[in-house]
């Protein structure tokens, strides 16, 4: 990933804020080469003559928005700022494809960000690229294994999409006389396909080419096949393809059938490995009928449609779609199509879950469908995930917004009217005061996580006492509390040693843990702070009788963007807090642990080492 030199295109049509890019550009000494629209039409006419790293838009651009050259910048990671704070404007722009979505303020302190947001995108864009690369390395991994069949007692036969051999094994050689140097590069056809077998042969080769990408086999047919020497024998033929290097192939499994030499325990044998392979992969794969009878459905099937093992009583794909939403009505609907791919299904029961279901169709001998086969992919935790990060974008907008309007409401209204009383006054600063400490925690979570995400969080290290810490945060807080008529107490034992630490990361995990306790914790209620050292270890505890979490959400609770969902109790909050604070308290080889009761209240506990050299 270059970062030498950044090419950008920004498009903007408000000069004082180009005038502000180019400055905030040349302050930093930044390595950024870039190009300036200020309208649609110039950003599509840069755009359609040149490649830029990151593309940075606002969305109203006069003569049209953002969105109207979206399409141009597919391939490009973009990032969206806007001066309107439209919550839904957000939402679309990530579903569109924006890395990153930044509100202007009137002090342009968002062009701060803006390098982070910029390395981020390229960062996520070369894992991307890398990824590709990963799947390029494992199809030509493929392409090795075809060597180690070699070994395969049946001919396998690659050959490319004109019918010229590709790779020949040694049981190809064996069964049909001819080298690997004589046949390679030479149209199978013309070797050992019998004339009056040509045109069906050919034909399915075409069927598999065309029709054909995955590397599942197909039906087996019998045939006769001429060796080297003239004579003629029966084989039996299966074809299948596959994409190798991104060229579509054909494989072909050719077995000797004129003396049967496998015996039945062989067949048992083949059977078995088979069967492994099918219960064993990651997805649920399902067989059916024309009738919808299920012909096949390997382990992992009955596992993600949520039953505890295979019951008897199922055989039909209706019985198979029990546990489903509305007995899995989208997939049934859907089977009129002859093939479809992600077609949405969700497990009610035992427990949710979501599912991508693939269909494609089979023929028999006769090239008419005979089927169908179902891939069933779990992807729960991914939309989990597209949820949270959906709900992160809402939070985050909603919990910047709020802030600032509160401030410059009762800023506007401290100018406008000379009137006002000096309590009236004070009871404004003191609002003001609040939610300004509101949005510099949320600006510092949302940069805490991008720091962490770039990796380009330092610690600056250093023999200090947690107890002053700890103190000073339950000061902050000693006031809200009793405002909240919350009994907080904090207990620090005497006499505690020091610990290699940063100062400043273990101030960010007190405020979290004690101002999350706060926040999760209602009227009358009570918070305990307490610190003390146990078996070598500082132990920072913060115990509440508070709402909990329920037992569901608890595995949870750290993952970056995760909120615990109550229905009719909506506790503000971003999701990121609890994934900053397990953040540097691995960096500082402590380690966090959390007990709860839904109702009953929440503990979390930190152990910091102590030791004489802790951090090297």
């Amino acid at each position: 990933m270059n970062t030498d030199n950044i090419h950008l295109l920004l498009i903007e049509d408000d000069i004082v804020d180009q005038l502000a890019f180019k400055r905030m550009v040349k302050s930093k000494n930044l390595p950024y080469s870039y190009k300036i629209a200020n309208s649609v039409l110039t950003a599509k006419e840069i755009l359609s003559q040149e490649n830029f790293d990151v593309v940075i838009t606002d969305y109203d651009l006069g003569d049209g928005t953002a969105f109207d050259i979206f399409e141009l910048i597919v391939d490009t990671p973009f990032i969206f700022t806007t001066g309107a704070g439209d919550e839904k404007i957000a939402v679309e722009a990530m579903k569109s494809g924006a890395f990153y979505y930044h509100i202007k303020d009137a002090d342009r302190n968002y062009l701060e960000l803006l390098p982070v947001s910029i390395n981020k995108a390229l960062k996520e864009k070369y894992l991307e690229k890398l990824q590709k690369q990963a799947e390029i390395d494992l199809k030509e991994s493929e392409s090795k294994f075809r060597t180690i069949s070699s070994a395969a007692n049946d001919a396998i036969i690659v050959m490319d999409y004109e019918g010229t051999v590709q790779f020949w094994n040694r049981a190809a050689e064996k069964i049909f006389g001819y080298s690997r140097k004589e046949i390679t590069g030479k149209n199978l056809d013309d070797l050992i396909v019998p004339e009056d077998a040509n045109f069906y042969f050919l034909k399915g080769l075409k069927y598999h080419w065309e029709k054909g990408i995955n590397s599942a086999l197909g039906e087996r047919v019998e045939m006769t096949a001429r060796k080297k020497s003239g004579e003629f024998i029966f084989v039996e033929l299966s074809i299948s393809a596959v994409k190798l290097k991104d060229q579509l192939n054909s494989i072909l499994v050719i077995r000797d059938i004129t003396v049967q030499k496998e015996s039945k325990e062989q067949l048992r044998q083949s059977k078995e490995r088979l069967d492994i392979i099918l219960h064993n992969i990651g997805n649920g794969v399902v067989a059916v009928d024309c009738d919808l009878k299920i012909l096949f459905a390997n382990n992992k099937t009955f596992t993600l449609l949520g039953f505890l093992n295979k019951p008897e009583e199922i055989n039909d794909l209706h019985s198979l779609l029990v546990n489903c939403k509305n007995k899995g009505i989208t997939l049934v609907n859907s089977l009129e199509k002859e093939s479809f791919r992600n077609l949405e299904l969700t497990v009610v029961k035992p427990l949710q879950r979501v599912m991508y279901v693939t269909a494609t169709p089979y023929k028999d001998m006769n090239d008419k469908t005979a089927g169908k086969i179902f891939i069933l992919a779990d992807v729960t935790r991914e939309k989990e995930i597209e949820r949270m990060k959906t709900d992160f974008v809402s939070s985050v907008t909603h919990e910047l917004r709020t802030p600032i309007t509160s401030i410059k409401g009762f800023t506007k209204t401290m100018l406008m009217n000379n009137n006002l009383s000096e309590n009236n006054k004070l009871e404004f600063l003191e609002i003001i005061f609040k939610e300004s400490n509101r949005l510099e925690s949320l600006i510092e979570d949302v940069l805490s996580i991008a720091k962490i995400e770039s990796g380009k969080v330092s610690y600056k290290f250093k023999k200090i006492s947690l107890a002053p810490v700890i103190e000073h945060v339950y000061n902050i807080f000693k006031m809200q509390a009793a405002k909240k008529d919350i009994i907080l107490t904090c207990e620090i034992a005497e006499g505690l040693p020091q610990i290699s630490a940063d100062q400043d990361a273990i101030h960010q995990v007190a405020v979290n843990l004690i101002g999350n306790a706060l926040k999760f914790t209602t009227q009358g209620g009570e918070i305990k702070v307490k610190l003390y050292s146990e078996n070598n270890q500082l132990v920072f505890r913060i115990s509440d009788n508070g709402l909990g979490i329920p037992l569901a959400d608890q595995k949870n609770i750290f993952k970056k963007f995760y909120r615990v969902r109550r229905p009719g109790t909506e506790i503000p909050g971003t999701g990121l807090g609890l994934s900053i604070v397990q953040e540097i308290v691995s960096k500082h080889r402590g380690k966090i642990e959390m007990e709860s009761k839904e109702n009953a209240g929440t503990t979390f506990s930190v152990f910091f080492p102590i030791t004489e050299n802790q951090i090297s």
